[in-house]
């Protein structure tokens, strides 16, 4: 389950609180998250222009961090930059562009896409051409991430985007966008997934049932984060005598073997656990009647 370490910082302010809620543990550390810069090859109206494109997270990203976390939409501060050749810091000012926005601008965690959908000119310093005589422009945007889901357990590369495009406008409307591709992503960090822990509550839906008869085990399983998925057995002296799967709620009725002898059982009811969470167990009492 979530350690209080982390369980005290879920109540500070919501982009903060909500990373280190990830931790799970006193001895989570954090991904650099230190600036990167990347080649892209942009285009607009044709025209090639070799751009270096940095962005950075702002804030260092949780490592290890819970498996199967939904992230929410602005946990992650994002920026971008860049400088522009001549060319292009030319068409910038032939075309009065005072806006710049990217429609599917994002990050890849793995296979997992971390979506960028807001990113924009910062208010400030936006653009910021050179004076008197514009030989380049530097182009500062700022967004946030879009809502996610951390991968299942594992090591992952976090690394920029292999291509987005950029949307300038002006007071007119939006221009031809600029499409950007490199070849070779850059490694922006390295993360860890870790899986989350679970708890199984068992009950029968009778206590006491007739020789010859199977019993009905209903089981319950919460992860930290989200709904647990995966399979639930129930065993007796070791040897599994039933078994389902979790419906979308984390919840399961499975109908044992049939009891051939009477008696008191002790049965253990097993969340098997899965990428994204640790096994559980559970116990109860049965009676076997003739």
């Amino acid at each position: 389950m979530l350690h209080n370490t982390a369980r005290r910082w879920a109540v500070g302010g919501v982009a903060t609180a909500l990373a280190a809620a990830a931790l799970v543990s006193t001895s989570t550390t954090s991904a650099s998250a230190a600036p990167v810069t990347a080649d892209y090859t942009c285009t607009i109206l044709g025209n090639d222009f070799v751009l270096p494109i940095t962005m950075d997270t702002g804030i260092p990203i949780p490592s290890p961090a819970p498996a199967g976390f939904q992230a929410p939409a602005g946990l992650l501060p994002v920026t971008m930059s860049t400088v522009t050749p001549a060319g292009l810091t030319q068409a910038l000012i032939d075309f009065q562009v005072t806006g710049m926005s990217s429609p599917d601008l994002s990050m890849k965690m793995g296979k997992t896409t971390i979506p960028i959908p807001d990113l924009a000119l910062a208010e400030v310093d936006g653009i910021v051409f050179d004076d008197p005589a514009p030989g380049e422009a530097t182009i500062n945007a700022v967004g946030s991430n879009g809502a996610f889901t951390t991968p299942a357990a594992g090591t992952y590369d976090v690394k920029f985007p292999k291509n987005f495009s950029l949307v300038p406008s002006n007071a007119g409307g939006d221009l031809p966008p600029i499409t950007c591709v490199t070849e070779t992503p850059a490694l922006f960090t390295t993360v860890e997934m870790v899986k989350q822990g679970s708890e199984t509550t068992a009950s029968l839906e009778k206590g006491k049932i007739q020789k010859g008869k199977p019993a009905v085990v209903n089981a319950k399983v919460t992860r930290d984060y989200g709904t647990a998925a995966g399979k639930v057995k129930v065993l007796k002296k070791g040897n599994v005598i039933g078994q389902g799967t979790l419906n979308n709620k984390g919840k399961v009725s499975i109908k044992t073997d049939k009891f051939k002898k009477t008696g008191k059982y002790t049965l253990t009811v097993k969340y098997v656990g899965d990428g994204y969470a640790v096994s559980s167990t559970d116990k109860v009492t049965l009676k076997v009647v003739k």
